[in-house]
């Protein structure tokens, strides 16, 4: 319930920021004047959307046109005719007549203008002002047969477009509204502009050529009742421009006809909200703050972005019709401004929309690979069990975990760059298994060096056909656009179940992971399929590891009185001797860390050296060998100076070579201990040295100059190049005991046997065999050329008492 509230308040508050961001944007376009100007335009379109209706046909107008002046000379313009038109109309028997023409000039003809102004229906005549805003006015003779007075071209217009007409001008009102209180019609006060309704275009109002009214071509009927206008529609003069009447304008004498059309069918224009108020922005904020709320709405819908621009875009369409509808009913409503306002908050609310869909798909999606992540597939495997639970028939499913192993030796050595590439290489091979393999449903990269596949199994457990091409497939070699070829192995973790089992997506997690484990520590198969003892193994396994951290803990690699810490750790040393078969002299010792669990016994190295190295423990483990096997061989060389070039050999993990610190410790440990540089001897596999590369060969070069002895160790077991051997900081070449055994018994082992000493004697380095256990083996590296050599024949590695005794019971 909590967590819903602070959803719905989230919600509001984003609503919220939504509406208020829309509605500052627009409230500062309309500071700029953009808004106006487009509204301005958007007045024009939409008279043009609502259409055209019919003008009033009581208003008529009476055009000076271009027959007309053709007719009556312009230049011998005599206000005769004027009297003339009044005359003829005097038949009809007009409601109003009213001049948009100035007669500011007195004429001789005034005197007769009058009197047919006096017998002649109610006459409004025009004034105006000139620039400098003295009035332009009749001559008194006919102000005084006049009815009234209006101006005639007080508009107010935007863009070009005549929007209204000032109803009062100098307490002279227009033309239109003279006329429209002398026929006691509704009008606007006297300080209020007239908004005008444009019905349609100007030119439609009814109009009559001034000469045909003249010549009486026009039926008296016609002006029987009617408003008259008279003034000038020739084109070119006077124009003026509507949202109807842009291309061809019209004469301001349209605009006063329109006016009274207006009047008569009471159809004044009443804007609503369009001119800026504070209660214009007070709807504005309703309108945007609710749009927001619904858009908000609509991110609980399976696709959120469709619904939401179908809101936007309805609301849109939704506020235009509105204002064509408005102004069908003579009401102007804003277009711009609420359209931007309506705009801009479906696009906030869709951007942020997006930025949370973007942030929620990355959340579930990793960066690098574009795979599902490790919530996106806990997720899937949930959504999935559930579906598996609601069928009768017997489903089996199978998450498998795959594991690049040594993986951080890419990162380390070649970049992150090319991990990431190879990260994506594996993404996409993955891909590509899952087109053609119906039983993979779900692919994802859960970290680092680790993905995983989703399988439904048409029976209980996939087959060993698939799990071999998905390693092939996984682990192929790859190239990187240098030339170079990149190798690794994967492992892989298997959990099982059926949708008749009960599991759960975290504990079938936990399970692949533990079949993980167990993979990555056997020899013959790459892949282990997780089972009650696997679960048991990986419990004691745990364990071990917690003992191995508890047991370090209580270690210091710098501390003389080792013996406290040996009693604390249940850690110690033995050494094995290194014997010299020419001259079968002690050479010196291979120190070999051992462990005497507290509870458990003895652990061989093979069972807790691997676990230290999987979780660094390595390091400090590593540190404290060497500290304790250079303090014991100086402790040694002074009890036993008859041996003054002994020498101590001491094996270097993979992980401590990655070290940046592992030269700054073999120094100190040497200075520590006194022990002179040339008396240690480290070493180091032939496969460590190869997948490490250069860095790992710059720090064997440094290790050199400081005086340290280097031996490669197994050599023959990896994939040397042994153009690349003769540029490698090293000293000696060890003999893997594979080699050694059965040596007389395998034609193959003496071949390789004597391949390596040759070798190694043409780069001057020297061979060390180990695992001699009998005199036949010994008797034969000897014959080879074989420098040093150990194993059990010599003797087993020794305690520090038994080593002793050892080199007490030498003759030097």
């Amino acid at each position: 319930m909590n967590r819903l509230r602070l959803h719905l308040r989230l919600s509001a508050t984003q609503s919220f920021l939504s509406g208020a961001i829309a509605l500052i944007l627009v409230m500062g376009l309309t500071l700029l004047g953009i808004t106006p100007f487009l509204e301005n335009l958007a007045y024009t379109a939409l008279f043009r959307l609502r259409g055209s209706q019919a003008w009033d046909e009581r208003v008529v107008v009476i055009g000076i046109d271009e027959p007309t002046i053709a007719a009556f000379n312009a230049l011998d313009w005599s206000r005769d005719l004027y009297s003339e038109l009044l005359e003829t109309l005097s038949i009809s028997k007009p409601q109003a007549i009213g001049f948009n023409v100035l007669l500011n000039q007195s004429t001789a003809d005034d005197v007769r203008l009058a009197t047919a102004i006096a017998a002649s229906a109610p006459v409004v005549l025009g004034v105006a002002w000139d620039s400098h805003g003295q009035l332009q006015a009749p001559p008194p003779p006919l102000q005084q047969a006049a009815f009234e007075l209006g101006h005639l071209s007080n508009f107010i217009e935007a863009q070009g477009v005549i929007q209204q007409v000032k109803g009062c001008n100098q307490n002279t009102p227009s033309l239109s509204q003279a006329i429209a209180q002398i026929l006691k019609l509704p009008t606007t006060t006297a300080t209020d502009s007239f908004w005008v309704n444009w019905s349609g275009s100007l030119h439609s109002i009814s109009t009559y050529s001034f000469v045909d009214v003249i010549e009486r071509q026009i039926p008296p009927e016609v002006f029987t009742d009617k408003i008259v206008l008279v003034g000038m529609t020739a084109l070119g003069f006077d124009p003026v421009r509507t949202p109807f009447d842009l291309e061809r304008p019209a004469s301001s004498v349209y605009v006063h006809a329109a006016v009274l059309s207006n009047l008569l069918q009471n159809q004044q224009l009443n804007p609503r909200f369009f001119i800026p108020s504070l209660g214009q922005w007070c709807g504005y904020s309703v309108l945007a703050l609710g749009l927001s709320m619904l858009l908000y709405q609509q991110q609980g819908r399976s696709h959120p972005l469709r619904s939401q621009l179908s809101l936007g875009l309805g609301a849109f369409c939704v506020w235009i019709g509105l204002g064509v509808l408005a102004l069908s009913a003579n009401y102007l409503l804003p277009l711009a401004a609420p359209l931007f306002l309506l705009g801009l908050t479906t696009a906030i609310c869709l951007i942020q929309g997006e930025i949370q869909a973007r942030q929620k798909f990355m959340q579930r999606v990793d960066p690098i690979t574009r795979l599902p992540n490790r919530l996106h597939l806990l997720q899937t495997l949930q959504q999935q069990l559930k579906k598996a639970a609601a069928t009768q028939r017997i489903q089996y499913w199978g998450l498998v975990l795959i594991d690049i192993d040594r993986f951080t030796m890419i990162n380390a050595y070649q970049g992150h760059t090319v991990g990431n590439q190879v990260l994506q290489e594996i993404a996409e091979r993955l891909r590509r298994l899952k087109g053609c393999s119906p039983i993979v449903k779900t692919i994802a990269h859960l970290g680092a060096d680790e993905f995983s596949l989703l399988l439904q199994l048409p029976n209980p457990e996939p087959s060993s056909v698939f799990l071999n091409q998905l390693t092939e497939i996984t682990q192929a070699p790859f190239r990187l656009t240098s030339g170079q070829v990149l190798f690794w192995h994967v492992s892989l973790g298997i959990a099982l179940l059926s949708n008749t089992s009960d599991s759960d997506p975290q504990m079938l997690l936990r399970h692949a992971e533990v079949a993980l484990c167990q993979a990555r520590l056997q020899d013959q198969s790459n892949y282990a399929i997780f089972n009650a003892q696997l679960h048991q193994g990986a419990i004691a396994l745990w364990q071990l590891e917690l003992d191995l951290h508890q047991s370090l803990s209580n270690v210091s690699s710098t501390t003389p009185d080792w013996g406290q810490d040996l009693a604390r750790s249940g850690f110690y040393l033995d050494y094995q001797p290194i014997i010299c078969l020419q001259t079968q002299q002690i050479k010196g010792f291979e120190a070999l860390v051992r462990w005497h669990h507290p509870q458990r016994g003895m652990l061989s190295p093979e069972e807790f050296i691997p676990l230290a190295e999987s979780t660094g423990l390595i390091r400090l483990l590593g540190q404290w060998v060497l500290y304790r096997a250079c303090y014991q061989l100086q402790a040694w060389r002074m009890a036993f100076p008859q041996y003054p070039d002994l020498m101590m050999t001491v094996n270097v993990s993979p992980i401590q070579l990655l070290s940046q610190d592992v030269l700054a410790q073999v120094r100190a440990v040497l200075e520590i201990t006194g022990l002179a540089s040339q008396h240690l001897k480290l070493e180091i596999t032939e496969s460590q040295l190869m997948a490490n590369g250069e860095r790992a060969i710059q720090l064997l070069q440094a290790l050199q100059n400081l005086g340290v002895s280097l031996s490669l160790d197994d050599f023959g077991m990896g994939y040397s190049s042994l153009n690349r051997l003769k540029t490698l900081p090293i000293n000696i070449l060890k003999i893997d005991r594979s080699f050694v055994h059965q040596l007389a018994e395998v034609e193959p082992n003496r071949t390789m046997v004597h391949v390596i000493v040759e070798l190694a004697q043409q780069l001057n380095l020297q061979v060390v065999a180990e695992g001699i256990e009998t005199a036949n083996q010994f008797e034969q590296l000897q014959g080879m050329g074989v420098n040093y050599g150990q194993g059990y024949w010599f003797a087993r590695p020794l305690t520090v008492q038994a080593a002793e005794q050892f080199l007490a019971n030498l003759e030097p």
